[in-house]
């Protein structure tokens, strides 16, 4: 699984201090205490999206969970980035400031990466 962290500046404004991106496995020592978040979609039927979330301690404890049904794309990669979407509002919403996203999708993970340069203000 491929990970993205974000470091949220403020939960209040949705802020992100910055944009770390890294591959599965690299955590150093100061990500110990990190939430972690997983992430995945499907589609349902008809254009339904299930999305759903899970936050976890760094021994797998299960702190928190989010899901969602709408109508969306059809498309796995644009269901896929809009999962970590909700992964995000959903741990600014719970006030988490340090965050490990994952994803099954390393597509969606590369176009981040892209997008932000790995480590950058936004």
């Amino acid at each position: 699984m491929d990970m993205i962290d974000v470091d949220a500046l403020s939960s209040k404004t949705g802020n992100y201090e910055k944009l770390n991106c890294m591959q599965a496995g690299r955590h150093n020592k100061n990500q110990l205490n990190w939430v972690r978040c997983k992430t995945d979609a499907s589609l349902v039927i008809n254009e339904i999206l299930g999305l759903s979330v899970i936050f976890t301690k760094k021994d797998n404890h299960i702190i928190n969970t989010a899901t969602r049904r709408m109508k969306g794309p059809n498309q796995p990669l644009e269901a896929e980035a809009m999962e970590i979407c909700m992964a995000m509002e959903s741990a600014i919403s719970k006030d988490y400031r340090k965050v490990v996203f994952g994803s099954n999708n390393s597509s969606i993970i590369e176009m981040m990466q892209g997008m932000y340069g790995g480590n950058t203000q936004i």
